[in-house]
């Protein structure tokens, strides 16, 4: 299965047929091209064109270890299935968990009512007599 230029993150489909008209038509031929390959078509710079070749490596090794794994679970199915059997299944999920949860502590108070703003405390002491103290 070829994947397409698209699928290369920064790659959209303006993009892929802009390279395609420069001769990367393949993931495989960007993954291998140089910066200075990529720096003389219009919407590439350095850091685009560095970006760009190392998203299509990436993407190649991405698709080869699927590959590869592919390939090799067609191989062991037999030792995956006595692996992930029903009943091993069964018994992971029936184990209780090591640690106990933490009780969330709710806050008192009725959650309608509305909070009256705290009052701005006063600037100066008065005495009994109302008058300001020094």
């Amino acid at each position: 299965m070829a994947i397409t230029l698209s699928a290369i993150q920064g790659i959209g489909p303006h993009t892929a047929d802009v390279l395609a008209e420069h001769g990367y038509s393949k993931v495989e031929e960007l993954a291998a091209a140089q910066e200075s390959d990529l720096v003389v078509i219009s919407g590439f710079g350095p850091v685009r064109a560095n970006l760009v070749i190392n998203a299509a490596k990436s993407l190649l090794e991405e698709e080869q270890a699927r590959l590869k794994e592919e390939q090799d679970g067609v191989a062991s199915t037999d030792s995956a299935s006595e692996i992930l059997s029903p009943s091993s299944a069964l018994a992971v999920s029936d184990e209780e968990p090591s640690k106990k949860k933490k009780k969330s502590k709710k806050k008192k108070g009725n959650p309608d009512k509305e909070k009256k703003p705290k009052k701005s405390p006063k600037k100066g002491k008065k005495d009994k007599k109302g008058k300001k103290k020094k």
